[in-house]
């Protein structure tokens, strides 16, 4: 079941990824959805809320859900809330780099952690390869980073570790690296 309800003049504080900041945001739309299993006594009631930030005017979506069986709400917004910025010096990065690097916060903010990680190998992979020229792989491109002495040896033998990770089959990235 939905209902539709027309503009509300309700205002609540919520963060606001523009402002950077909790500001007041007003309603512009609201909708819930209720459910229920009468054989089991279940209920449920998930209210989506449209809501505009009051200083910027960006909008945000609020979902709302209880369940009868869950004494706590579940709020979700969408989009998240921000907790990481791109930095200022991003500008100063080569276009296929900056754009990686966006990717990689969206990720961040998104919880998608893995995606991250692969963002920002990527980024580093992408310096290389603009530094040294592109040697096939990711530890070939490394040597190439030690011969012509942009890293030290130390931090070649770190990422020469990290690199073994490319022959790993993928179920042995599960398995935790305590008896490896």
């Amino acid at each position: 079941m939905s209902d539709i309800k027309p503009k509300r003049r309700e205002v609540f504080s919520v963060h606001c990824n523009h402002c950077r900041r909790t500001t007041n945001h007003r309603v512009l739309k609201s909708c819930i959805h209720t459910g229920s299993d009468d054989e089991q006594g279940f209920w449920w009631r998930t209210a989506y809320d449209m809501l505009e930030c009051c200083g910027c005017n960006e909008v945000v979506l609020r979902r709302n859900h209880h369940f009868s069986e869950d004494p706590d709400n579940e709020i979700t917004f969408f989009p998240p809330p921000a907790s990481r910025w791109l930095p200022q010096w991003r500008w100063s990065l080569p276009v296929p780099i900056n754009s990686l690097l966006a990717e990689v916060y969206t990720a961040l903010q998104a919880d998608s952690l893995s995606l991250a990680m692969m963002g920002t190998r990527a980024i580093i992979e992408t310096a290389m390869v603009r530094k040294v020229g592109d040697h096939g792989t990711f530890r070939n491109n490394l040597q190439a980073m030690e011969v012509d002495g942009h890293i030290a040896r130390v931090i070649a033998k770190f990422w020469k570790l990290h690199s073994m990770l490319e022959v790993l089959p993928p179920i042995a990235l599960t398995v935790p690296m305590l008896d490896r």
